[in-house]
């Protein structure tokens, strides 16, 4: 018996229809793949946004710590006990002697023939010549002082800020040695420390030239005093 002969058209129909089938489930791949990538991408990225706040939280909550520390470091440095000055007792010299009893020294004999009511009981620390000196250590210790009450009146604000709130109102404080009533200028006069002290009124220009003409009679010496001469032998 004869073999059947293939048909060509057929086989040539099913080969494209293979194909076809093939090219669709190869594109179907190819879209599924890229969606898959797609959603990887996009999950990758949120995964970079949220390392970078976290990163960015991180920075701040170290900066935070960082300005405690600082802040707690200043804090322990002002309120840190001063060391005990040491207990001694000047050496005199010729010169501190003169010092002190100096013209612009005033010692207290000079007002025995006033009234008891207007007669100030002046030392050597009752006459400031020169507030500036003090001035340095009388603002530090007002600051360790006022520290707790102006971080009470004004919360949140930095140590450098409340220095100079501190500043401000120390310059208005009874603690500033140029505000204390027993400041006077460095050339003062015997005659302008009574006037302030007694609260006298300013003298007229007359006034003044005689106050001058007295303090140059007391400042010049004596004339015409007899001089004791030694006899000088030879041997």
């Amino acid at each position: 018996m004869a073999k059947k002969t293939a048909n060509t058209k057929v086989e040539a129909a099913n080969n494209r229809k293979a194909s076809s089938r093939a090219e669709k489930e190869e594109q179907k791949r190819a879209e599924l793949s890229a969606k898959e990538d797609a959603k990887w991408a996009k999950g990758a990225k949120k995964n970079d946004k949220k390392e970078l706040e976290a990163e960015k939280k991180a920075a701040l909550a170290l900066k935070k710590q960082e300005a405690q520390r600082i802040l707690a470091e200043e804090e322990k440095n002002l309120n840190k006990p001063k060391a005990p000055k040491p207990n001694y007792m000047p050496k005199k010299t010729l010169f501190t002697t003169e010092k002190i009893v100096s013209k612009k020294t005033i010692p207290t004999t000079l007002y025995d023939e006033e009234p008891v009511a207007r007669r100030p009981i002046l030392t050597e620390k009752d006459i400031e010549k020169h507030p500036e000196r003090r001035f340095k250590n009388a603002l530090k210790e007002y600051e360790e002082r006022e520290i707790k009450n102006f971080r009470s009146q004004y919360p949140g604000l930095r140590l450098s800020q409340l220095k100079e709130i501190m500043y401000k109102e120390f310059q208005k404080s009874a603690d500033n040695p140029f505000n204390q009533t027993n400041v006077f200028s460095y050339n003062s006069t015997l005659a302008e420390v009574n006037r302030k002290l007694n609260g006298e009124p300013e003298p007229t220009p007359e006034e003044e030239e005689e106050e001058e003409e007295e303090e140059e009679k007391e400042a010049t010496p004596a004339e015409n005093v007899p001089v004791s001469k030694k006899t000088v032998t030879s041997y």
